[in-house]
C-alpha cells in the first residue's frame, strides 16, 4: 500500500489553522517562506493553498503574487484553561533532547495565546495505583489542560474515564476518544516494509521498543501487513526491547552472530536508530553494503552522520497542531487525521 498522498491537506489545515489563531491576519508568506516554516515542498504548498482558496479562505494571488486572507483570526475560547500540564514519564531534566525541543517550540507557541506549559511526571508509570497517583496528580493541578506524551493504555484509560480535559500527544489506543496528535505509524510501517522489498531485501527487521506504548503496535501491524500483501517471499525479525542501550545492542549482538541475519532494518524510535548505527559500524557491518537501515522518526543529530540516515519526518507540523489543539481545547470532541510524513532519502537504505 502506498504512502497516503493527503500532505498537502494536511498543510493546508495547518495553514489555516494559523490564520484563525491569528499569526497570519492580513496576507500569507510567499510559498517559499510557507515551504520553510512547514518544512514542505514548495509543490506542497501550492497544492494547499489552492484548498484554501476553493474553501474561501483566502483570495487568488493578485498581481504581486499576494494572497489576501479572507476569513478573521479567532480568540482562543475565555474558558480555555491557562496551564497546560505534560504528563510524560520523565521529570523536564531527565527528558530527551528531541522531547526538550519540542517543548520550547510549543511553549513559543502558546505564548501569544498566554498559556503556560509545565512538565510532570507520576507515579503511575512505575506501576504504582494508576486511580491513586492519577488522582493526586489532577487534585494538586485544578483548571488545566492535560497533554498525555508517552502515556500506556492505563493512563489514557483513566484519563478517558474521569473526563478530564486531555490531549494526547501521540497514538491512542483503542476505545480511547481522547483527541490524540501523531503520525501515522501504521503507514509509516508499511510504506518503508515496502521500499525495502522494492530493493530487494527479502529478510528485514524491525526494532521497536518493548513498552505498551500504542504507537508500537501501530508500526508492527503496517510491517507485518506490508510483508503479508507482497508477492515476494521474506523473512521477517521483530526485535524488541526496553528503553535502555545496552539491552538493545544485546539484541543487536545476538542478531548479527546468526549464519542468516537481516539485511535490512526498520527502526522506531530516532535514539535507537543512533544506537543501531554506530554499534553495527562497531563490529565490522558496512551500512548500507551489508545492511540497510531507515529510522522512522527524526533526530537533528543525524544530520551529523555518515552515511546521512534515511528517515521519516513530519517537521514542525506536529507541534504546530498539538499547540492550536491546546488553545482551542474547548472543543472537547474534535479528531485529528494522523500525520504523514515525507520520507527523506538519505545514504543508509539501497
Amino acid at each position: 500500500m502506498p504512502l497516503p498522498q493527503n500532505k498537502s491537506a494536511q498543510a493546508a489545515c495547518l495553514i489555516k489553522e494559523m490564520i484563525i489563531s491569528g499569526v497570519y491576519t492580513t496576507s500569507l508568506p510567499s510559498e517559499r517562506r510557507l515551504a520553510e516554516k512547514l518544512l514542505i515542498s514548495r509543490n506542497c504548498v501550492r497544492e494547499a493553498l489552492h484548498i484554501l482558496t476553493e474553501d474561501g479562505t483566502i483570495n487568488p494571488p493578485d498581481r504581486s503574487r499576494r494572497r489576501e486572507i479572507r476569513v478573521r483570526p479567532t480568540s482562543p475560547h475565555p474558558n480555555v484553561p491557562k496551564r497546560c500540564v505534560v504528563v510524560t514519564p520523565n521529570a523536564e531534566h531527565q527528558s530527551t533532547e528531541q522531547f526538550l525541543g519540542q517543548l520550547a517550540r510549543l511553549r513559543h507557541l502558546l505564548s501569544s495565546s498566554q498559556i503556560t506549559v509545565d512538565v510532570q511526571t507520576t507515579q503511575a508509570f512505575r506501576h504504582s495505583s494508576v486511580e491513586r497517583a492519577l488522582t493526586e496528580l489532577t487534585e494538586a493541578n485544578p483548571s488545566v489542560i492535560w497533554l498525555l506524551h508517552q502515556c500506556p493504555r492505563p493512563i489514557q484509560q483513566w484519563f478517558h474515564d474521569q473526563k478530564q480535559p486531555a490531549i494526547i500527544f501521540g497514538s491512542r489506543f483503542p476505545g480511547i476518544t481522547i483527541p490524540s496528535i501523531d503520525s501515522d505509524h501504521y503507514a509509516t510501517a508499511h510504506h518503508a516494509t515496502s521500499k525495502l522489498l522494492r530493493m530487494g531485501h527479502r529478510h528485514i527487521g524491525l526494532i521497536l521498543p518493548d513498552a505498551t506504548l500504542a504507537g508500537a503496535g501501530q508500526a508492527e501491524s503496517g510491517f507485518n501487513d506490508a510483508l503479508d500483501q507482497s508477492s515476494a517471499s521474506a523473512e521477517r525479525l521483530i526485535l524488541r526491547h526496553g528503553f535502555n542501550v545496552p539491552e538493545l545492542i544485546s539484541s543487536l549482538n545476538h542478531t548479527f552472530r546468526r549464519d542468516t541475519r537481516p539485511t535490512a532494518l526498520l527502526i522506531q524510535n530516532n535514539h535507537h536508530f543512533l544506537t543501531t548505527f554506530s554499534h553495527l559500524l562497531s563490529i565490522g557491518c558496512r551500512i548500507p553494503q551489508d545492511v540497510s537501515l531507515i529510522s522512522m522518526a527524526y533526530s537533528s543529530a543525524y544530520d551529523y552522520l555518515s552515511p546521512s540516515p534515511a528517515y521519516y519526518t513530519t517537521g514542525t507540523r506536529m507541534i504546530r497542531m498539538v499547540a492550536s489543539a491546546v488553545a482551542h481545547a474547548t472543543q472537547s470532541d474534535r479528531q485529528f487525521t494522523p500525520l504523514i510524513p515525507e520520507f527523506v532519502q538519505g545514504e543508509t537504505a539501497r
